[in-house]
């Protein structure tokens, strides 16, 4: 996911339990994320919505 090079993936939590976070780590529907950036969070925001909505 480009997110920008300002940006990172903090925590993620699936099903009420903490994901470990990598570069392999593949988000899923339903999962919270707590994204740390420094990029316009509209723009952040659009690449997290799914798509074709």
């Amino acid at each position: 996911m480009a997110i920008g090079e300002d940006a990172w993936v903090s925590m993620v939590v699936r099903e009420g339990r903490i994901v470990p976070v990598s570069g392999a780590t593949r988000l899923r529907v339903g999962d919270e994320v707590l994204l740390i950036t420094g990029e316009d969070e509209n723009a952040i925001a659009d690449l997290l919505t799914a798509r074709g909505t």
